[in-house]
């Protein structure tokens, strides 16, 4: 519930939230859906709009069966900040993110595990391949650092207090030269096809190869680097036999990234990322430390998302979310909808 636990509105301002209707997708803006709203979207429109599996289809999961009948949905990868509208949202800053016009922490937005799909669908994926062993071993894997990926959010977090602007172009600007047996640091092919023409420079530090899971499996370490918010791979990463190596999450989901445990669930670098080569070299010289870190991270895992008893213990906790936040903001709410003609 983030800076919302144990909070409780009488009202809200009703006019500082969109109505949320099914002939009206809007991204980026809180919205308020009835429960009825919501499964008219996911009839309606179903893989029509691209927003309705992450966000409509998932909330309407959370909310099927409690006593929830109202919600306000925020959509998009940005993050909600109002503190007068408790919006849920996909993800929100971390405790490690701090304004950079402040040098104060954000406001801690409400979390619902939105955008399964795509965020836990490579960890299902990578169960199943490790299943029928066709995952490498560590022993056969490469001692290099593997990153590929797109230059999403070329301005990443402009509010956040950070040494870099875009982690993703930096990184690959720094290290896509260096020996590839040490890192192997590029843009995936094609994903710099519409790059802003003042980051030209980096458009073709791209390569074709190691682009996909299995491929990535083959190294020991992975980088991950947030991208528009979390890192969508980072999931499947840290699932996986190999160890990540990461800064401090600036944002956090579901996956309550800033939970990770430096040298426990990965490897940390600087904010900057300064220190990549040598904690290259600190892995290579730690062999038996790193793929104890994978093991930990695939045990976060399982008991976050893999396992039967994360499964059970998840369908409580959407329960819970749903309850709760009918309990605490329901009322008010309901004051929006008596209010406006245009809320079923």
């Amino acid at each position: 519930m983030g800076d919302w636990y144990n909070i409780t509105l009488l009202e809200i301002p009703c006019g500082e939230v969109t109505v949320g209707s099914v002939n009206k997708v809007v991204s980026d803006k809180p919205l308020l859906y009835t429960r009825d709203t919501l499964q008219g979207i996911v009839t309606k429109l179903g893989k029509k709009d691209w927003r309705v599996e992450p966000y409509h289809s998932d909330a309407h999961h959370v909310i099927g069966n409690t006593t929830a009948e109202l919600i306000i949905l925020h959509i998009g990868d940005s993050h909600s900040l109002n503190p007068k509208l408790p919006s849920i949202s996909k993800t929100r800053y971390s405790k490690y993110a701090v304004s950079k016009d402040t040098g104060k922490p954000f406001f801690s937005q409400i979390i619902w595990p939105l955008a399964t799909g795509r965020h836990y669908g490579a960890v299902d994926n990578y169960a199943q391949l490790a299943k029928r062993g066709n995952i490498t071993s560590w022993e056969d894997k490469k001692s290099t650092l593997i990153w590929r990926g797109s230059p999403t959010n070329l301005n990443s977090k402009p509010s956040v207090k950070t040494p870099i602007d875009s982690p993703r172009t930096h990184v690959v600007s720094k290290y896509y030269n260096y020996n590839t047996s040490d890192v192997d640091i590029a843009f995936s092919e094609g994903s710099t096809k519409s790059i802003p023409p003042k980051y030209r420079s980096v458009k073709m530090k791209v390569r074709g190869t190691h682009t996909d899971v299995i491929d990535q499996l083959k190294f020991k370490y992975i980088l991950s680097l947030e991208g528009n918010d979390v890192a969508t791979g980072l999931k499947w990463q840290l699932a996986s036999n190999s160890v990540v190596f990461m800064s401090q999450p600036k944002a956090v989901s579901f996956l309550m990234e800033d939970k990770l445990v430096p040298f426990v669930h990965y490897v940390p670098l600087n904010e900057d990322y300064s220190n990549i080569m040598e904690m290259v070299e600190w892995a290579r010289l730690n062999d038996e430390k790193c793929q104890w870190i994978a093991e930990q991270s695939t045990m976060y895992m399982k008991r976050l998302w893999m396992s039967e008893e994360a499964k059970e213990d998840n369908a409580r906790i959407r329960k819970g979310l749903a309850d709760a936040y009918q309990n605490q903001f329901g009322e008010a709410m309901g004051l929006c909808k008596r209010n406006d003609k245009n809320v079923p």
